[in-house]
């Protein structure tokens, strides 16, 4: 529950920040500008991350605000992207272009290159709830996915420390989404988008309305979005193999036997191929769309592969749906009563490849294993092709997170100069992984 007061100079609005799980308050306040006696002109109350206690405006904090135009007119594909791309994101941190990462699924952001962890994220002023898997299998962290850009008013961020006021998770900052209260008629956006090499392509569409119902005003919205993968065959520098990251390309080994000591006169360190394929990769050369054939290595040997390469995601598809609404109902000349809720599903899609089969075989005579005399140690290795799998769609892991958040609250004038915002909020997300595994029999 939070209380502020006001004096004759400013007024302070309190924004609710209480949280049903943490049973622990945290408070985002604002301060409008200074209101005349003599002009009897009503401002407008605005309310923005703040602090606890009431300040001045000129040692209020200073708050980096983007706009919802902001997010229009730069072409923000998401509140991470928008919060990536400003000046205070300075860290890296796993995002789309991350495979097999262990927080796949998760969209987040690193301030002043600190873990994600030291990050308050806030929707409405209030807590959003740690991502269901561990940051690089340690940390915790809250995902910024799940939320409909076209329905954001404002993104509020305050960079530096906060940890005094907001709790040791926002060491780094805190981020407070604003979403919007009201629509006024009915409001419909569609963007297409896509890449000249191929992969990529996103398509967006967001419908919001607003209307009231009785004495109660409602808002409802909804946005759904798909990004398809981008291939590492789609794009020059990835769809072959190049030594040293270097011309001349050179073929992939998809059928290769190595040794240390081949046919040499003695171990130098050198890997050797053996090729002991009677028709010369006849019997596979309708691998990976009919491109593989002999091919050899300056220096090691022959063995059967292919230029076609990159058969791996570059970047993740990704496919969501969220809903948001709004309600609203005056209780009496000054008090309202209002209630929220925010539902998401969001499925992120990415490849590592096909994998490969290897396996060893050791000379018997471990002891005697640098003598050029004896056996070799040796290894099979093959590289599975999308023919063999059935597609390269069928390598596709994928993690899909199922989000569920609510609030509920009331606010109005205490008496005197005091006013109060008292609410609670529910928050629940779902995470489900399937990763794409082989096994070595049907």
């Amino acid at each position: 529950m939070t209380i502020t007061q006001t004096d004759g100079k400013s007024r302070i609005a309190a924004a609710s920040l209480g949280a049903l799980l943490l049973a622990m308050p945290f408070i985002a306040a604002g301060q409008t500008q200074p209101n005349s006696a003599a002009k009897e002109d009503t401002l407008e109350e605005i309310v923005v991350t703040g602090t606890l206690i009431a300040k001045t405006a000129p040692t209020a904090p200073a708050v980096t605000v983007i706009t919802a135009q902001d997010l229009q007119v730069r072409g923000f594909t998401d509140v991470a992207d928008a919060l990536q791309q400003g000046s205070f994101s300075t860290g890296s941190v796993q995002g789309p272009q991350t495979t097999y990462g262990f927080t796949q699924g998760a969209k987040t952001l690193s301030m002043f290159s600190l873990q994600p962890s030291y990050v308050k994220y806030l929707i409405n002023g209030l807590p959003m709830s740690d991502y269901p898997a561990l940051y690089n299998g340690t940390d915790t962290l809250t995902s910024i996915g799940g939320i409909p850009l076209a329905l954001v008013e404002r993104i509020d961020i305050l960079p530096g420390g906060q940890s005094s006021i907001y709790g040791s998770d926002a060491i780094a900052g805190v981020v407070n989404v604003i979403m919007k209260k009201r629509v006024d008629g009915v409001e419909f956006d569609a963007r297409v988008g896509g890449t000249k090499d191929g992969g990529g392509t996103s398509r967006t569409f967001s419908a919001a309305t607003g209307f009231d119902l009785g004495k109660m005003s409602i808002m409802v919205g909804a946005q759904i979005d798909r990004t398809d993968p981008i291939w590492g065959f789609q794009r020059r520098l990835t769809d072959r193999y190049y030594n040293q990251g270097t011309d001349p390309a050179t073929a992939e080994r998809d059928y290769l036997i190595t040794g240390f000591f081949g046919r040499s006169p003695a171990f130098d360190g050198t890997l050797n191929y053996y090729f002991e394929d009677p028709a010369n990769c006849a019997n596979v050369a309708s691998q990976y769309g009919g491109t593989t054939a002999f091919r050899s290595r300056d220096g090691h040997g022959d063995y059967c592969g292919t230029f076609s390469s990159g058969n791996y995601t570059l970047d993740n598809g990704n496919k969501s749906e969220e809903g948001y609404v709004r309600a609203t109902m005056p209780l009496g000349q000054s008090s309202e009563l209002y209630a929220d809720a925010l539902l998401s599903h969001e499925k992120t899609t990415f490849s590592a490849g096909g994998g490969y089969y290897s396996t060893t075989l050791v000379s018997s005579q471990y002891e005697y294993f640098y003598d050029p005399n004896l056996d070799d140690f040796m290894n099979f290795q093959h590289l599975f092709s999308p023919e063999e799998i059935g597609s390269r769609d069928s390598t596709l892991s994928d993690t899909t997170t199922d989000g569920v958040r609510a609030t509920l609250g009331m606010k109005g004038p205490l008496g005197g100069n005091w006013t109060y915002d008292v609410g609670v909020a529910f928050n629940s997300q779902k995470l489900i992984e399937h990763t794409f595994t082989q096994l070595t029999n049907p």
